[in-house]
């Protein structure tokens, strides 16, 4: 049960939305919906006139709110696509659906049909680098660069505090209270931005109604992992980017990725964790729009 009154945690989640709502604003997003076949997905968008569009996909049980700092440094030059994957933020959830990579990453496809573009650049982050590699798979053409930022899909040498856990029987991701989320929240980052309480009881309440669906996603996506083939066939330009400190996903995988990938470009961050474009967003920005001009030059 939840440890605050509900009237507590209304107004956390409606402060919550109010200011991303507000600071998506600020950043330069618009709110927007993206017609696929199967449903409409939120999303953010910025740049709506520039030519070229960069797709940033966001991680399991995240949202398109874990782009706007890092996003915001693109849109002068690129159109930037941010949506709530299906299940996820405020897209629809229907527990009779797929979720797995290759679903996710179809209906990133079927967005781009609807919006009239031919290609982009997609970004993924944890489960959204797994849908932004299986998109580059699935649709080689229609993938300028596949960028990559502690992606799932691939195991390292060396467990993670997650995979330790999980071992045990514990999905760290699945909140029953509180005191769950207080643990699993600074799992995700090593330096994470400050959030008042309230917001965090919020977020936490949010985490715990969610749960059987979190568990059904995760089922349906966690198990893929990519052959040494598949990574091979990757032919477009692949930057990886990684957290040192990540407890979700270990650093070593970073390793596997770029044995397998040989034109992939690596960079570790050595005090960031899971989500460097949430925790240093400028420093992550900087970085990925070094590997965007060195593609635009080829």
């Amino acid at each position: 049960m939840p440890e605050h009154s509900r009237f507590y945690l209304q107004c956390g989640s409606a402060l919550f939305r109010r200011a991303a709502t507000m600071e998506a604003g600020v950043r330069g997003f618009k709110t927007v919906e993206f017609a696929t076949p199967e449903q409409t997905l939120a999303g953010f968008e910025a740049g709506a006139d520039n030519p070229t569009a960069i797709v940033m996909v966001h991680g399991y049980t995240s949202d398109k709110t874990v782009w706007m700092r890092f996003g915001q440094h693109f849109s002068k030059q690129y159109r930037v696509i941010v949506p709530d994957l299906a299940g996820h933020g405020d897209s629809p959830y229907d527990a009779s659906w797929d979720y797995s990579a290759a679903a996710q990453a179809q209906r990133l496809a079927d967005m781009l049909d609807g919006l009239g573009i031919e290609k982009a650049h997609i970004v993924g982050n944890s489960m959204g680098g797994l849908i932004a590699a299986q998109f580059a798979l699935q649709h080689p053409e229609k993938t300028i660069s596949l960028g990559l930022i502690d992606p799932a899909g691939i195991d390292g040498e060396t467990q993670s505090d997650f995979d330790e856990a999980l071992d045990r029987g514990r999905n760290a991701f699945l909140v029953e209270s509180e005191a769950d989320f207080a643990e699993f929240y600074p799992m995700t980052m090593a330096k994470p931005p400050y959030l008042p309480k309230i917001i965090l009881a919020a977020i936490a309440e949010m985490y715990r109604q969610r749960r059987d669906r979190h568990s059904l996603i995760f089922d349906q996506f966690f198990e893929q992992k990519f052959s040494r083939e598949q990574l091979q066939s990757l032919k477009m330009p692949v930057w990886l980017l990684w957290g040192a400190k990540d407890r979700i996903i270990h650093v070593s995988a970073a390793d596997v990725w770029q044995q397998h990938i040989p034109q992939l470009q690596l960079e570790v961050m050595p005090t960031i964790g899971h989500v460097p474009m949430v925790e240093v967003p400028k420093d992550s920005a900087v970085k990925y729009a070094a590997f965007l001009k060195r593609v635009s030059q080829k």
